[in-house]
């Protein structure tokens, strides 16, 4: 990014409002695309679905007709009952007669049936179950005699003994009229059954399967949609796609995503992208297709792109006309105000920027002449503070001398208690030693326990000294402590409270315990103080911690309070002292702090 710092603010301002300005409107532009391409879309998917919705309502429609007519057909009794009769004889004549007679008779019923439907060619009612096979049909014949063909091996026949309803519809079928002309046509066929169940009569309805065009030129399809009717088995009975080379049956990658709904949806195959809906009818099985291809979308959107893209030019132009005058306006009175600052440098802060408007420049303008003014002021603070600097850095090394000179007396003091061999005395003087030399030392950051331990035990055998056995000290410090940092002078001022208002009132003998251990699992050092003193109740030790009440307590309140305002401000609120004690049983005090190692120490102090 070193590429930005180095462009200049005008040029900065300028990329900025561009981008601000003309990213905006080509998106919006491409959204607005993209949102009259999806309401094209929605509308094409809207109208494929009432095109298709209405061709399968003609449909079924249609075959409802059909299914009524067949029904009604079977409900002639007297050409059922002819079906079932019996032509044979001895006078073969009187016999054909007489077939020919009911024959004839059955088939004007039957073309009375079907004549007000338009595209039926013809409906058969033949006997069904074992027997001789018997068919009337509506077309009349004079070349027919008894013998008929056996119909029960026809496709027609078997299909509707097996299927679980009892009718079909097949398709695809060759009809050949009067005249000889094949027309494919569509069958339906339906079992009768009398009161017991038995199977009676099937009565077949043939109809021309041109009918279908004339349902889809009825449900309003335009050009660009492509209509494909299959039946129950997925066959192509119709369809309007100039390709039909590739199968007789609908391709199962389109049938499988839009069967099981009717919600329409664009399916993508080779790079091609067609909009597709398919609705089922629940009684026939057979599915209508209703299909587009998006590239026809594409092409109407061709005009409306090139309309936005050249909205989106022009606006784009004069964004960038507006953003270079708007950046000219923004940075030119800010050069003025740079120019200015570098006066006031070489005149040091003498001189004043003068601002005529009162709009964001004057407020900077007014806000740098109150710096200057400040920087005044401040530059003499600072000459004066070096001065007070120097004087208490002078102080400071004066104060040092004593120390010095304290520690070489006691040293002396030492050397004259060894060579007369009171060894009490001068381990006095080296426990004291070692205390003043933790006192004054000047580093005020983190220090490993073990120099806590080496002092507190200096500052405890002073006071074993002082008190002649008054009290017994137990140490149960783990060795990993050692190398482990803490902030200093955490331990003496507990220790002192339970020396002195602990262990020194109380009669007899009396035990401290000191203990320091590790809890990796936790994170933390625990230091434990604890006593067998008199004890304090809970009361007081609320009040050894209250900030505001400090200053009213006794001394060993003001160091409580220290330890743990350290504490907290060393480590976090979460950190500090918890004090537990009960009057005449003793007091104990526990500190937790962060586990930190000597050598990545980063605690300060």
């Amino acid at each position: 990014m070193n590429w930005l710092k180095n462009m200049s603010l005008k040029t900065r301002i300028l990329t900025a409002l561009l981008l601000l300005t003309v990213i905006p409107m080509a998106v919006n532009s491409f959204l607005a695309y993209n949102m009259a391409k999806q309401a094209l879309i929605e509308n094409a998917l809207i109208y494929s679905q009432d095109v298709a919705d209405r061709v399968l309502e003609s449909i079924e429609g249609y075959q409802s007709k059909l299914q009524a007519v067949a029904r009604r057909a079977a409900q002639n009794d007297e050409v059922i009952e002819n079906l079932h009769k019996e032509y044979g004889g001895e006078d073969a004549q009187a016999a054909s007669s007489d077939f020919q007679k009911d024959y004839d008779q059955a088939s004007k019923y039957l073309s009375s049936l079907i004549t007000p439907i338009p595209g039926v060619l013809e409906m058969s009612i033949c006997k069904a179950g074992s027997g001789y096979p018997m068919m009337f049909s509506s077309t009349p014949r004079t070349d027919i005699a008894v013998d008929q063909w056996d119909y029960t091996k026809e496709l027609w026949y078997t299909s509707v003994g097996e299927a679980s309803t009892h009718e079909i519809y097949l398709d695809n079928v060759i009809y050949e009229n009067a005249e000889g002309e094949e027309i494919p046509s569509m069958i339906y066929a339906v079992l009768i059954r009398d009161e017991r169940g038995a199977p009676k009569a099937v009565v077949r309805v043939t109809a021309a399967q041109s009918m279908i065009d004339g349902f889809v030129q009825r449900a309003g399809r335009d050009k660009r949609h492509e209509i494909s009717v299959t039946n129950q088995y997925g066959r192509i009975i119709y369809d309007t796609r100039e390709d039909k080379s590739a199968s007789m049956f609908l391709d199962a990658r389109l049938l499988k995503p839009i069967d099981s709904g009717k919600n329409g949806q664009i399916l993508k195959e080779d790079g091609v992208s067609t909009l597709a809906y398919c609705n089922n009818s629940v009684s026939s099985g057979w599915r209508v297709f209703s299909l587009m291809k998006e590239e026809y979308l594409t092409q109407a959107l061709g005009d409306n792109g090139r309309l936005f893209a050249m909205i989106a030019i022009i606006f784009s132009l004069v964004a960038v006309v507006l953003c270079y005058y708007v950046a000219m306006h923004i940075v030119r009175p800010l050069k003025w105000l740079k120019n200015s600052m570098d006066r006031i440098e070489k005149k040091n802060f003498e001189d004043t920027i003068v601002w005529k408007y009162n709009d964001e420049i004057g407020d900077l303008a007014a806000s740098f002449n109150r710096m200057s003014m400040r920087l005044k002021i401040l530059i003499a603070r600072i000459y004066e503070q070096e001065a007070e600097k120097r004087s208490a850095e002078m102080f400071a090394l004066q104060a040092q001398i004593q120390p010095h000179f304290l520690y070489n007396t006691l040293n002396a003091i030492r050397y004259m208690a060894i060579i007369q061999k009171s060894k009490g005395i001068a381990d006095m003087v080296s426990a004291l030693i070692t205390i003043m030399r933790s006192v004054t030392r000047t580093t005020t950051g983190p220090i490993p326990i073990r120099e806590e331990i080496e002092w507190i035990k200096s500052y405890i055998f002073i006071e074993e000294t002082r008190y002649c056995g008054k009290f017994l000290v137990d140490y149960q410090i783990d060795p990993q402590v050692e190398n482990d940092l803490t902030i200093g002078f955490i331990l003496q001022p507990i220790v002192e409270n339970a020396i002195f208002h602990g262990l020194e009132p109380k009669e007899g003998m009396g035990k401290l315990t000191i203990a320091i251990r590790e809890k990796q699992e936790e994170g933390i050092v625990e230091f434990e103080v604890r006593d067998d003193g008199v004890g304090v109740e809970q009361s007081d030790i609320e009040s050894f911690m209250n900030a505001e009440l400090r200053s009213k307590q006794r001394r060993r309140d003001v160091g409580l309070y220290n330890v743990n305002r350290r504490l907290k401000l060393n480590y976090g609120d979460e950190y500090g002292l918890q004090i537990h004690s009960q009057k005449g049983e003793g007091t104990q005090v526990r500190i937790k702090i962060p586990l930190v190692r000597e050598e990545v120490s980063h605690v300060q102090g």
